[in-house]
C-alpha cells in the first residue's frame, strides 16, 4: 500500500548581518515575521520567518573576520 508521508525542510541561511534579510523577505515576497531575537548592537541572532505553511530560519554568523567556521558560508 502505498502512504504519502509529509516531510517539512525548513531551510536556515546566515548571514554575516541578518537585519536586512528578514526586513526584504517581508517586503518582497510576502513572508510574515515571527519571533526575532537580537544580539548586542541590534543583530539578528535568530528570526523565523512563515509564508503559508512554510517557515525559513536565518540569523547572524557569529563573531566577526574569518575565524567563524561559518564565514565561508555565509551570504
Amino acid at each position: 500500500m502505498n502512504q504519502t508521508v509529509a516531510t517539512t525542510i525548513i531551510p536556515c541561511p546566515r548571514y554575516r548581518d541578518a537585519s536586512p534579510p528578514p526586513i526584504w523577505l517581508i517586503g518582497a515576497l510576502g513572508f510574515e515575521k515571527c519571533p526575532v531575537h537580537l544580539a548586542p548592537h541590534n543583530t539578528v541572532m535568530h528570526a523565523e520567518l512563515t509564508f503559508g505553511s512554510g517557515m525559513i530560519k536565518l540569523g547572524s554568523v557569529p563573531g566577526q573576520g574569518g575565524s567563524s567556521p561559518y564565514s565561508a558560508l555565509c551570504l
